[in-house]
């Protein structure tokens, strides 16, 4: 989770091999969603959640 001073976060040009990647992160109160702006070579994004330890 971004620090709440932070809503939005774009990452351009993440290089895997060859292939390279845009993403935003957006956040919406507890809540962070990802966007992928630019996938040039079929780079395989998955997303998990985790709750922080002592957060029910």
């Amino acid at each position: 989770m971004p620090p709440p001073f932070i809503d939005m976060v774009v990452l351009c040009n993440l290089e895997l091999g060859k292939a390279k990647i845009d993403m935003a992160l957006y956040r919406y109160g507890e809540n962070v969603s990802l966007q992928i702006l630019r996938n040039d070579d079929g780079i395989e994004v998955s997303v998990s959640h985790r709750r922080p330890s002592g957060v029910r």
